[in-house]
């Protein structure tokens, strides 16, 4: 099945009743669909909010939406979901290969009568035979949030994911660097992987000129570094927590939140004591509220080791922070080097040095922070919400 088929057109569900607002949305925009968002567990991370602003803002288009996750629920995403009034199926996967997702999912297909079903990281070996049981036309899309080497590391799920791409299901990816490589992985031609570039609430996030005096104030006090991320490895903490003991070493007065949790928080607590940095790092945990982190901040850091797009770099742009960051994945699409921030090597002093030029320059600092402010308006969840429809359709 391909999107543009005749029998992959999506309609409203026969018999669904339509109000008044979703019948003048289905005359501008074409017929309100029922769409099932799948999805691996409902942890906090980049591909779980993306879902939870794609669900959102489907919802408020006029769309019927469900967002399904493998695993079990009772999670902080998971009330996020629910206090957003939407609807949240977890199917309570065991550890392991568990057939009894597919019969769960293939029933729950049967009550909801998805006119499209979008999937996210690796849940297609329990998606594909769930909906060919369930034997109703769908259009399937397959968001790819990683390079495709990362997103997949074993290779059954790879050659599951070949045979998708090659049976019907839609391989989006959230940026033009995950395209290439979803492109070379699976022998497709760029053309077949779309691209829709993730996106946020920019209303949850205040601009530069809401913001306190900017690091090269006087009056500012210590600069205050912030990283949104996965206490992972793949986030690199360690190298950030190297540049800050470099900086705090040089002279400069600083602090550094780290917001998120994961596997390393232990390892990496240690390590902050072990350089003597303790007392100058803060370990939030998980957040439900990172707005209010944002507009405390001055500078945000990213030092990953790879990404797809990460939905935390959006986050600091809209609300005016410069960003220093790696230049893997798709960060480069985000970072405009030079203008809203720095890309560097992930290697200690010049990560340092790019943090000391941008903050110890009162004009670059200002323009930094306005421009990355101007380009997240391109990242809302609005225009990732309107590139999907348009797929679906």
């Amino acid at each position: 099945m391909t999107p543009n088929s005749s029998e992959n057109r999506v309609v409203a569900a026969p018999g669904s009743r339509l109000s008044a607002g979703t019948r003048a949305l289905a005359e501008d925009r074409g017929p309100a669909m029922r769409v099932m968002l799948v999805l691996h567990g409902l942890v906090t991370g980049g591909a779980e909010m993306m879902v939870l602003h794609l669900a959102r803002e489907l919802d408020a288009a006029g769309h019927a939406v469900e967002v399904v996750s493998l695993h079990a629920g009772g999670t902080s995403v998971h009330e996020m979901m629910e206090r957003a009034g939407l609807a949240v199926v977890p199917l309570g996967k065991r550890r392991g290969p568990d057939l009894g997702v597919v019969r769960r999912l293939r029933a729950e297909m049967g009550r909801f009568r998805p006119t499209v079903v979008h999937t996210h990281l690796p849940v297609l070996q329990y998606v594909l035979p769930a909906a060919r049981l369930h034997g109703r036309p769908l259009t399937m899309v397959h968001t790819v949030h990683n390079l495709a080497r990362r997103e997949t590391g074993v290779a059954l799920l790879r050659r599951v994911n070949r045979y998708a791409f090659g049976h019907g299901v839609v391989p989006v990816a959230v940026s033009n660097e995950v395209a290439t490589s979803v492109s070379q992985e699976y022998g497709l031609e760029a053309a077949a992987v779309p691209v829709v570039s993730n996106g946020v609430d920019l209303s949850a996030f205040q601009g530069p000129g809401d913001r306190a005096p900017g690091p090269c104030s006087r009056a500012h006090g210590p600069l205050r570094l912030l990283c949104v991320a996965r206490l992972a490895e793949a986030k690199n903490h360690v190298l950030l927590l190297e540049v800050t003991a470099r900086l705090l070493a040089s002279g400069r007065d600083l602090t550094l939140t780290l917001v998120g949790d994961g596997p390393l928080r232990s390892e990496l607590e240690d390590r902050a004591r072990r350089l003597g940095i303790g007392s100058a790092v803060r370990f939030t945990g998980q957040q439900q509220d990172t707005a209010s982190f944002y507009r405390e901040a001055d500078l945000f850091m990213l030092l990953s080791t790879y990404e797809g797009q990460p939905m935390s770099i959006i986050e600091a742009m809209a609300s005016g922070l410069p960003v220093v960051a790696t230049a893997v994945g798709g960060v480069a699409e985000l970072v405009d080097d030079g203008r809203t921030g720095t890309l560097v090597a992930p290697e200690a002093g010049e990560v340092a040095r790019a943090v000391t030029s941008i903050c110890d320059d009162p004009g670059l600092y200002a323009s930094m922070s306005a421009a990355a402010h101007r380009a997240a308006a391109s990242y809302s969840a609005r225009a990732m919400m309107e590139g999907y429809v348009e797929l679906y359709r």
